[in-house]
């Protein structure tokens, strides 16, 4: 290894299929990984902590189901001190055309160590097809697309918690024209702000974006 590498360092070994792997670092250079692992028709969502300093390591089963597939998993903190693993749940047949769609949200206190007695299950009416979350000290945010690629109504929806109340806002949604969503990202603004970016197209490509102001 260059001299600016450390050496490398197996965390796990696992038998499933390890999908879309995410990352935060806490205030105390802490890592929290999030993974979502395959294997025949299980999908599981694992939480892996480790700790730098003195190589500790920590695996943790969230969540695991036999009649859904994981996608879009993303992982953050707030407050400082709550970690957000957030992800997809999609039940149904691909090939039908239908799906039952869902947000599953997993809370843990990083200094308790606490976790929720289960996943929030948000929006599933809204049959959410991508997914994004931006987290700090004040508030967790997620959009969602309310769109698919069997849809003609393609929308992106907001909601956020207040991390001093723990209270969520009601839901706002954004109608976009009928070209698919395939990319969403979002990013808290220094005033409390959300940017939010995404992508529409298949035979071509187009990037938009705009700013959600707070009250």
């Amino acid at each position: 290894m260059g001299e600016n590498w450390s050496v490398s360092e197996l965390l796990f070994r696992f038998e499933e299929d390890i999908i879309t792997p995410k990352l935060v670092i806490d205030n105390n250079d802490n890592l929290h990984i999030a993974l979502i692992m395959q294997k025949e028709k299980y999908s599981r969502v694992y939480y892996l902590n480790y700790t730098a300093s003195n190589s500790t390591k920590t695996l943790v089963p969230v969540f695991t189901t036999s009649s859904s597939v994981f996608s879009c998993l993303r992982i953050g903190i707030s407050h400082n001190d709550t970690l957000n693993i957030a992800w997809l749940s999609k039940k149904g047949s691909i090939l039908e055309g239908t799906r039952d769609c869902m947000i599953q949200l997993q809370r843990r206190n990083i200094t308790t160590n606490e976790w929720l007695y289960e996943p929030l299950a948000l929006y599933n009416e809204s049959n959410p097809n991508i997914i994004d979350i931006s987290a700090n000290y004040n508030s967790l945010h997620i959009c969602w697309t309310n769109s698919s690629d069997f849809s003609n109504t393609q929308t992106i929806s907001h909601i956020f918690l207040n991390e001093s109340t723990k209270i969520w806002s009601t839901y706002e949604s954004l109608k976009l024209s009928s070209d698919y969503v395939k990319v969403l990202k979002i990013k808290h603004a220094n005033d409390e702000g959300l940017h939010v970016l995404w992508a529409i197209g298949a035979t071509y490509s187009a990037l938009y974006y705009l700013k959600w102001f707070t009250n």
